[in-house]
């Protein structure tokens, strides 16, 4: 004669052990995941290499200083700021201020587009995919009046981008590096 506390246990003891391959599983799949995360996976992306003598912003042994949505370099010929493109998707965008007078400085391997009959070379954009892109565009975009300066030596970084400020020049770049520019008083690189 079976009392009702052991019937009531075996059923549950049975629920159970059906339910164990399914919690298995589950918790295999999410460790996996966790693993891929920590390792650099989960963006979906391929990682492109960086263009020769490149230094990536997410890995330079650089502090990070600022985290602010506005920044200036210390010369105050580039401001940047992160911001939405047209379609809503977040992007790192930075001016060219001429300083003193000047021309904007060149854009490596590029020419003016044809229909750009406004500024280009001013304004320097990194996109979450796609090449950085160096749009036409005949107004200021930075508008901050005092941005935050960021000191020679560290990195700004916001959502997916990261920028480097170094003396030499101001780096941009998603966190993978995968798309990026370089930019000084003469020259701007795109990738």
């Amino acid at each position: 004669m079976r009392t009702r506390g052991v019937d009531r246990f075996r059923r549950v003891s049975i629920r159970t052990t059906r339910l164990l391959p399914f919690v298995g599983a589950t918790a295999l799949t999410l460790l996996v995941l966790a693993l891929a995360l920590l390792l650099g996976g989960g963006s979906g992306q391929a990682h492109a290499a960086l263009p020769a003598g490149e230094v990536n912003p997410a890995t330079a042994s650089a502090p990070v200083r600022s985290s602010a949505k506005v920044f200036k370099t210390p010369s105050g010929r580039l401001a940047c700021q992160s911001t939405d493109d047209v379609t809503g998707r977040p992007i790192v965008q930075c001016e060219v201020r001429l300083i003193g007078g000047g021309d904007y400085p060149k854009v490596q391997g590029r020419s003016r587009p044809k229909d750009c009959e406004t500024d280009w070379g001013g304004v320097v954009e990194v996109h979450a995919t796609g090449r950085a892109t160096v749009p036409c565009s005949g107004g200021v975009m930075v508008t901050a009046k005092n941005p935050r300066t960021l000191a020679y030596g560290t990195r700004w970084k916001r959502g997916n981008y990261i920028c480097l400020s170094r003396e030499d020049a101001l780096r941009c770049s998603t966190k993978s590096g995968a798309h990026g520019f370089k930019a000084n008083r003469d020259v701007i690189r795109v990738w």
